[in-house]
């Protein structure tokens, strides 16, 4: 018994922290501010009424699609207050984990889990304590990338499609996940059926407002969502937080060309290995990974805030540095691993998180450990086409 607690000694810890978190956030009071924003602006459009030019006081402003507000919180929302939100939390937190299990059976296969489960953990308990919707995100995208290194592409770019229509921050991940899936599979299916599945759930509520009033609220979410993508760029730990910090204040508009040129340059980073041979399971989570850094430092709607984000990149880099050959490697970049996690929850001493905040020092470590990753991953590409 004891040997199979150690064996399992991260999922163990994992689990426990996620049935904490969950507990807490259920009989905190007030009930959670993320939470009663999400019901209320599902409520605000049943009755017709515009959310995106309400302000929720706490949160402040809504700027999800009207399909999520009015398709995926409302069941939460006809629950008495607490029992929805265990609800809304504790299906969260089940899907992840076996969305997870999944991803790890094919990415990881016959590997200890226990680092990744335990570094996993930081962020899912972030995660569930501010009620994040962006814990189905993450469940959704472990799944949907397991099955398409699977070649299982139905259901999977379906639901890709729906999740990018309920919030853009997924849209990286499935776009150069992409890359492979067309050209090595040699199939249009994938983005057809996610296009097609993301505009039916965009415009589902329009059969319930109206074409008109849907127009208008579609209207009013762009742009109450420009202009905050314009006033807060600066205000996460991204990457033109880190140049400001060092007195280097990019503009709007610059920071959104400089975004425009690292998408175009981890797209091209995945097509290289795309087309040079290395594994399909590699170069989907190589995607991941680039996304995941793209997401967090170079994505006007990052919001990397969000610290469930953090996990994506615990799983596609453990998967990438598996068969790194140095045992130091692989101690160094476990530290810097949970160092970034760490410094994305609320765990360290508040005089530390001001320190790392104010320096933006978690945007450098995840470069550095992306470099890290592209230089092992390059190095090992003559070698996959001699095989």
């Amino acid at each position: 018994m004891l040997q199979k607690l150690k064996a399992h000694a991260g999922l163990v810890f994992g689990l426990a922290l996620s049935i904490y978190s969950l507990i807490r956030v259920t009989l905190e009071t007030p009930i959670s501010s993320h939470y009663h924003l999400f019901v209320a602006a599902g409520k605000f459009l049943w009755q017709g009424l515009d959310p995106y030019e309400h302000d929720f006081q706490a949160v402040g402003y809504w700027f999800y699609s009207q399909a999520m507000g009015m398709f995926f919180y409302t069941p939460f929302g006809l629950l008495p207050d607490r029992l929805g939100l265990f609800l809304h939390m504790g299906i969260g937190i089940a899907l992840f984990w076996k969305s997870l299990a999944v991803f790890l059976s094919h990415f990881f296969p016959g590997r200890d889990h226990r680092l990744i489960h335990a570094a996993i953990s930081i962020p899912v308990f972030q995660a569930v304590i501010n009620s994040k919707p962006e814990l189905y995100l993450f469940a959704a995208l472990l799944f949907i990338f397991t099955e398409w290194a699977l070649g299982r592409f139905l259901i999977s770019s379906v639901l890709a499609g729906i999740i990018v229509a309920t919030k853009f921050q997924p849209l990286p991940f499935l776009g150069l996940a992409l890359i492979p899936i067309i050209l090595r599979s040699r199939r249009i299916l994938p983005p057809v059926l996610a296009l097609f599945s993301g505009l039916g759930f965009h415009f589902l509520p329009a059969l319930f407002l109206g074409l008109d009033m849907f127009s208008e609220f579609n209207r009013h979410q762009g742009s109450s969502l420009a202009a905050f993508m314009e006033k807060a760029y600066l205000d996460f730990d991204n990457f033109f937080h880190s140049l400001a910090s060092v007195g280097w204040e990019l503009s709007f508009l610059s920071a959104t060309f400089l975004s425009l040129g690292f998408a175009l340059l981890f797209g091209i980073i995945t097509l290289i290995h795309t087309l040079r041979g290395t594994e399909s399971s590699k170069v989907i989570a190589l995607a991941g990974a680039l996304a995941s850094v793209y997401a967090f430092c170079f994505s006007p709607l990052g919001q990397n805030n969000a610290s469930i984000l953090a996990g994506f990149w615990v799983c596609f880099s453990c998967v990438l540095i598996q068969d790194a050959p140095s045992l130091i490697k692989k101690t160094l970049f476990s530290c810097m691993l949970f160092l970034f996690l760490f410094a994305y929850s609320s765990i360290l001493p508040q005089f530390a998180s001001v320190w790392l905040r104010t320096h933006s020092i978690k945007a450098w470590i995840l470069l550095l450990s992306l470099g890290w990753i592209l230089h092992a991953q390059w190095k090992s590409l003559p070698r996959q086409r001699q095989t």
